[in-house]
């Protein structure tokens, strides 16, 4: 432990730097990028690529716009990651819905005011 002779103590200037250096901080982006693969790319993404198959695009059409971008992927690795992608969300949905049970349940008949019962028709 060290002495108080030994603390680093910091005065006005000091923090008034700090607080200028924390600002400019939180007014700049990151110097991180986060990079991601393109499976990772197709998984994040994977409703609106869905969406725009629905719409009635090719696999070619999303490829060639993707590489109209600078989103370089093979037609048949993006079928591969999408089918990927839709297995897993499927198992995830179906991890969260309950189980179905085997056992049918009736709904009660609701009693009719005419409670009587013909036995013949014809009668």
């Amino acid at each position: 432990m060290k002495s108080e002779n030994q603390i680093k103590t910091y005065g006005a200037d000091a923090l008034a730097k700090l607080d200028a250096t924390i600002a400019k901080m939180q007014s700049e982006p990151s110097v991180r990028t986060v990079m991601l693969t393109a499976r990772q790319v197709i998984a994040a993404r994977i409703a609106d690529i869905n969406k725009v198959r629905e719409q009635g695009y090719t696999f070619e059409d999303v490829q060639a716009r993707f590489a109209a971008i600078g989103f370089e992927i093979n037609v048949n690795t993006l079928k591969s990651y999408v089918a990927a992608a839709n297995k897993a969300a499927s198992s995830i949905k179906a991890r969260r819905r309950p189980k179905s049970k085997s056992t049918v349940q009736v709904a009660p008949v609701a009693a009719s005011a005419d409670t009587s019962v013909i036995s013949n028709p014809n009668q």
